[in-house]
């Protein structure tokens, strides 16, 4: 299988859909995501997991600094 070089309109085209998509990439970097918050909180607190399959839902908070709180689960 060879590779096709994109020429003319079409190249332009691929670029401004690239360039489009960039602030796209960036939100799912966590850095960008989670900042720097003053306070995280993992909730239920002091849950614990009994035996080999056992599972258990927790939710991640965040709080910072201008008195926003976000959730950080996923």
């Amino acid at each position: 299988m060879h590779a096709r070089r994109i020429t003319g309109p079409s190249a332009w085209t691929f670029a401004a859909l690239l360039i489009a998509a960039a602030p796209a990439l960036a939100a799912d970097d966590p850095a960008l995501i989670i900042g720097s918050p003053t306070k995280v909180s993992v909730e239920p607190e002091g849950a614990k997991l009994v035996g080999r399959r056992a599972t258990r839902q927790l939710i991640v908070s965040a709080a910072y600094a201008d008195g926003t709180t976000r959730d950080l689960t996923r």
